[in-house]
């Protein structure tokens, strides 16, 4: 799950010990968000001043929370199993974040400077901010001869070295793959979703609902069940967020 999220850009904002369960779940959704524009930096909750809960921090912090619930377990369970638990789980997480970034990209098989390739782009989100979203259901969008930056450049800003390398590397990278056409799209896009359930989005739902008009709730219900799949009557919700977006400014008490 935390890779998932390491996967897609979502920032919990809490994980306090007592916001995580040993069935694998959650709690304490209230200072949540998936990044509009991709910061490893960002913190979702406005009373961690520090950052302990920032994006990038979050597998450290739930490896933190899984070694309290460890030492709870000392009575029950041996140390040297607990401590072997522990110390596997970080690289667990890096197997599946990489493993779903790769299905993302429309890559299923092992092929050597994998790592590197998903590497570069990641860095490349950071250094321009991209929308990792949007970026990834358009490029889901173009077939092998399209890959190129100019036709991404909407996502990119600018056409820069950096985004030529990368696309020609990732071109050669895609051709070995043994799926093509509406196969490899299918694919990508059963992993990247048109939507996300943004905080502009829910703030609007919210202060409409809370006049008694929930025409934006159940119009959303339907987009956040199936968010691979394109829904009429939601276009502007494919667009990026708008400028006052960035201003909602979230707690524990949101």
């Amino acid at each position: 799950m935390v890779a998932l999220w390491q996967a897609y850009g979502f920032v919990h904002g809490v994980l306090n010990t007592d916001n995580m369960s040993i069935l694998g779940e959650t709690f304490d959704y209230g200072p949540y968000t998936f990044l509009d524009s991709y910061d490893p930096d960002h913190v979702a909750n406005n009373n961690d001043d520090g950052g302990r809960y920032a994006f990038f921090r979050q597998p450290a912090i739930v490896h933190w929370n899984l070694a309290c619930l460890a030492q709870a377990l000392l009575p029950l369970i041996p140390r040297e199993a607990l401590e072997a638990a522990l110390e596997g789980f970080m690289e667990r997480v890096t197997f599946h974040q990489m493993r779903r970034q790769k299905a993302r990209l429309g890559l299923q098989t092992e092929q050597a400077g994998d790592s590197e390739l998903v590497s570069q782009l990641w860095q490349l989100f950071e250094q321009q901010k991209i929308d990792i979203t949007r970026f990834l259901s358009a490029l889901t969008e173009l077939s092998v001869d399209q890959l190129n930056a100019e036709k991404l450049q909407a996502f990119t800003h600018t056409d820069t070295p950096a985004w030529s390398q990368w696309f020609q590397a990732y071109q050669q990278r895609v051709q070995l793959e043994p799926a093509s056409g509406p196969i490899r799209h299918q694919q990508m896009r059963s992993v990247n979703p048109y939507y996300l359930l943004r905080n502009y989005m829910a703030e609007e739902a919210i202060r409409e609902a809370t006049q008694g008009d929930y025409r934006l709730v159940n119009q959303l219900l339907p987009i956040l069940r199936h968010p691979c799949e394109l829904h009429t009557q939601a276009e502007r919700f494919l667009d990026s967020p708008p400028d006052w977006a960035g201003s909602i400014c979230l707690s524990c008490s949101s």
